[in-house]
């Protein structure tokens, strides 16, 4: 005699006496204790520990789960499986949904996340919210309803640098939602513009994807004149008056000077830069000269005409120089050293015979002329009442200056 199916303990004989009794002692048998087949998940909760055979348990929905609409807590029965020739559970799951946590959500002006819905043994993420910058932090949804984690620090992010030509700024360092200001570079004017750092660029749903930029007009701008630094020089002549800022204008020798023209660059500190050309006279060469002046002057006793002549005589050679001041002098024996000191056609023809002989316009030579005094007659002699007198006769020296 052996345990029916579900049932176990040892096997029993029987046997038949010769009264037709069937003798013997029956099996001791005891249901057989299924194992807990109940999927061992987080949702899930059961009393299918320890059920034996015919018995029953529940099979329901865990702590922060709930069961679905149309869904109920199932039933599982510790039954006999034939094909398996054991004892098992068998049984259909419920439908169990997590329940949404309702408290410490992520929280802070600066903060954003996507934890809404979500429910028992789900995580989310809160990050920071457009302009600001922070490492993301991971909340997760307890079964008594509350999210566990801690917000991430978020600080404004750093804005580009913003380049602009002719335009310099104070947005060094400038964080999201602070303020700066843009002006005209050294040697450009224009009006202070304002610039605020703020996001250039919408960010995605997740808030993954956002950019900052420097946002606000340009400064208008533009160049000064350059007011230091013009060529000078009466050799020079120029197209350099209003070139302003980053513009260029050319030097060139003035004539009858010679020489290569040059270039000259405005710079921002409003004075130009570069080197005036080289201007050189022409070569001219003169030899021994005498030039004979004549002409009739006053006497200054009686006043009566009076023959003078004048000889000077020089000897010249001009070779090419840089510009510069010459002086040079003439010394002239004349009768009436005072009326052809007075004459300006004397120093008219003095000035014209230099400009000749150097090569240079006439209006660049200027003459004087000056009475070399000496006491006259042999030793000098006395005119009557014991006073010196003067020659009539004498020298006169011209001095010129180109």
């Amino acid at each position: 005699v052996a345990c029916a199916d579900g049932y176990a303990g040892a096997t029993a004989e029987f046997s038949c006496t010769s009264t037709g009794m069937l003798q013997g002692t029956s099996p001791s048998c005891q249901r057989r204790t299924c194992a807990n087949a109940v999927p061992t998940a987080l949702w899930y909760t059961d009393t299918c520990d320890g059920v034996q055979f015919g018995s029953k348990c529940l099979v329901g929905c865990s702590e922060g789960f709930e069961l679905a609409a149309g869904s109920s807590t199932q039933e599982w029965l510790c039954s006999w499986d034939a094909e398996a020739g054991e004892v098992a559970l068998t049984g259909a799951l419920p439908q169990c949904e997590p329940v949404p946590c309702e408290y410490n959500f992520p929280a802070g002006a600066r903060v954003v996340h996507n934890c809404t819905g979500a429910g028992t043994g789900e995580h989310c993420v809160a990050t920071c919210i457009s302009g600001y910058v922070g490492t993301p932090e991971v909340y997760a949804c307890g079964s008594d309803r509350t999210f566990v984690g801690q917000p991430p620090t978020c600080v404004p992010a750093l804005c580009p640098a913003r380049v602009t030509e002719q335009v310099e700024d104070t947005c060094e360092g400038a964080v999201f939602g602070s303020s700066c200001f843009a002006v005209c570079s050294e040697g450009y004017t224009g009006d202070v513009e304002a610039w605020k750092c703020d996001v250039a660029t919408a960010a995605e749903a997740d808030n993954s994807l956002w950019t900052l930029a420097l946002q606000g007009v340009d400064p208008s701008c533009a160049p000064l004149p350059c007011i230091y630094g013009l060529p000078q020089g009466a050799q020079l002549e120029h197209d350099c008056n209003g070139v302003a800022t980053g513009g260029t204008c050319t030097a060139r020798c003035a004539s009858p000077w010679e020489g290569s023209p040059a270039t000259f660059t405005c710079g921002a500190d409003q004075a130009l830069s570069g080197e005036p050309p080289s201007c050189l006279l022409p070569t001219a060469t003169a030899t021994s000269t005498t030039t004979t002046l004549t002409g009739t002057y006053p006497d200054d006793d009686d006043e009566r005409p009076t023959t003078a002549s004048t000889t000077a005589s020089w000897t010249t050679t001009s070779t090419p120089a840089p510009v510069a001041v010459i002086q040079g002098s003439l010394k002239m024996s004349v009768t009436n050293p005072a009326a052809f000191v007075a004459d300006p056609h004397v120093r008219a023809a003095i000035a014209s015979s230099v400009a000749t002989i150097v090569g240079v316009p006439e209006s660049y030579v200027e003459v004087e002329l000056a009475v070399v005094r000496r006491l006259g007659g042999g030793g000098g002699g006395e005119a009557p009442g014991g006073r010196r007198q003067l020659q009539s006769s004498g020298e006169v020296v011209a001095t010129y200056t180109i």
